[in-house]
């Protein structure tokens, strides 16, 4: 889904940032291009909670695992994540519903007259709509992330693996944390930056939506 969006995000960059295309290509930008930055920590923190509960509870947990499961946990997050971001730019966004102008959805021209996408927010909406965003979809992930890995690190120490099996389930498990941390954390810490203060946080969100695209 990333991978659609980027043929519209070089046309805005070889624009010089201006927005050459038909302004309903905008929320489609916005959807395709986060909604896998806020669908990759929710769905590492369900992979999380699989392993713990394989962990803690090998035997009930084998009974009761069905592909079905995982299918509708699947479905859910991606749910949840497009109805958020559609609610967010549905309000928050420029041409939105609490927006006063009568542009289209997503569209803001600044005072040089070219229309941009997403990309001139009145500072007092966005921070609070890119802050819930990573609340909800980067930070209690990683919170649940973390609690699970321990929780399966404990489980095994006091389990009769061998020593390399348990080895290889502490790199799985940093390997998910560093996942989170090094390729999402980036961008959320900016949001989190622009929330505190409006000044900050542009260079950050480069940089992080460039190494959101490695998760």
């Amino acid at each position: 889904l990333l991978a659609t969006s980027l043929p519209l995000k070089a046309a805005e960059v070889l624009a010089g940032g201006a927005w050459p295309l038909p302004a309903v290509l905008c929320p489609i930008l916005a959807l395709a291009h986060f909604a896998p930055l806020y669908t990759g920590g929710s769905f590492l923190a369900a992979l999380s909670v699989g392993r713990y509960l394989g962990a803690a509870f090998p035997l009930g947990y084998q009974a009761a695992r069905r592909p079905r499961y995982s299918w509708g946990v699947c479905v859910a997050i991606w749910a949840l994540v497009l109805c958020h971001l559609g609610l967010v730019f549905g309000l928050e966004a420029p041409g939105g519903w609490l927006d006063n102008t009568t542009s289209s959805l997503g569209i803001n021209t600044p005072v040089n007259g070219s229309p941009v996408c997403l990309e001139a927010w009145d500072p007092a909406s966005v921070g609070p709509a890119r802050l819930s965003l990573s609340l909800l979809f980067f930070f209690l992930p990683l919170i649940i992330t973390a609690f699970c890995y321990v929780g399966c690190l404990r489980a095994l120490a006091r389990s009769g693996l061998s020593h390399r099996r348990k080895l290889r389930a502490a790199w799985v498990a940093g390997g998910a944390l560093l996942t989170l941390l090094l390729c999402l954390g980036p961008y959320n810490a900016s949001n989190v930056a622009g929330f505190l203060n409006p000044n900050l946080g542009g260079y950050w969100r480069k940089l992080g939506l460039i190494t959101g695209a490695w998760s």
